[in-house]
Order: structure tokens, then sequence, then C-alpha cells
């Protein structure tokens, strides 16, 4: 990388933070997997901005699994596209 790069795994674990300090997850929830693709570097001092939406939701013996995908943008297009899938028990589900 050169020194106005930012690495991006950075973007990554920033990105996951938002979308944990936002999801409000009750007590018990697990994250079970991580997808991530990175279509570009980010710039130092880029404005990013990222997303999340679930796609998919299931529930299986007391059991919530769901999917979520996460997307990371900054000024000059997509960097980060990915998937987390949490689980966590039906009883402990947060409220929508």
């Amino acid at each position: 990388l050169g020194p106005d790069l930012v690495p991006p795994m950075a973007v990554a674990a920033l990105a996951v933070r938002a979308l944990l300090e936002r999801a409000a997850l009750p007590p018990g929830a697990v994250h079970i997997g991580q997808e991530i693709a990175f279509r570009r570097a980010a710039r130092v001092g880029e404005r990013l901005s990222a997303s999340a939406r679930v796609v998919s939701r299931g529930e299986r013996q007391g059991w919530v699994l769901m999917g979520i995908d996460l997307s990371v943008e900054g000024e000059g297009g997509p960097i980060m596209e990915g998937r987390a899938t949490v689980t966590m028990p039906a009883a402990a589900e947060a409220p929508s």
C-alpha cells in the first residue's frame, strides 16, 4: 500500500463495528461467518459510507439465523461488499 491508502481490513473492521453498534443485537447473539470482497482501496481522508440490510432470516429449533449484506462506498465508488451471518436465540431477538 502507498502512504495515502487505507489497509482494506481496517475498512472492514470499521464497517463491521458500525453495523454491530447500530444493530442492537440481543444477548446470546453470535457472529458465525463473514465474507468480504474489496473493489478498491480507500484513500486516507476519504469520506466513507457503510450500509447494511437483512437479506435472509430463518428460525429453527429456537434459533434465528440472519444473513446481512454490508457495503462500503467512498467518494470514488464501491470499496467493499460482504455478507455477515449472525445467529441468536429466538426468545432473545431484539424488537423490530
